[in-house]
């Protein structure tokens, strides 16, 4: 073990280390984000979103913080944030492919925004897939080998 990193005051339920950046993220049920540096293992700062954090991921710049009714990104670089909007009870899981996020909530219904960096706000809300009639609590996206 390098360093035990003490801080949440409950469960915490997501890990980031973003691409190249000097600082890895832990978001918690307590309702807080904590940027880490990675050198020393101090918690640089410590961000109260006021509700639980279902899940926490990232994808290059960006920081995806999976929350009750939304999603929040963050992109580290630029200091920007966005606000996507759909989903329907905590957000428990994500993940990222082909330039799309997709978020699975409480509801049992899968989120999907599509990135565009071009635009003003570069998340753009594609869909949403229905079917499950319980909870999405795991997401993956991959190809099968032949």
């Amino acid at each position: 073990m390098l360093a035990k990193l003490d801080g949440h005051q409950k469960a915490v339920s997501g890990i980031a280390l973003p691409l190249g950046s000097d600082k890895f993220y832990s978001g918690s049920k307590d309702g807080t984000v904590r940027p880490w540096d990675c050198h020393t293992g101090q918690c640089a700062n410590v961000i109260n979103l006021g509700d639980e954090v279902g899940c926490l991921i990232c994808e290059g710049p960006w920081v995806f913080i999976g929350m009750p009714n939304v999603v929040k990104a963050w992109n580290i670089e630029s200091s920007s944030e966005f606000i996507l909007n759909e989903p329907a009870g905590q957000v428990y899981c994500m993940v990222v492919a082909n330039k799309m996020l997709f978020a699975g909530a409480r509801d049992g219904g899968i989120f999907v925004w599509k990135g565009n960096h071009e635009a003003e706000n570069p998340f753009h809300h594609v869909g949403s897939l229905r079917g499950h009639s319980h909870t999405v609590t795991c997401l993956t996206v991959g190809c099968l080998a032949s």
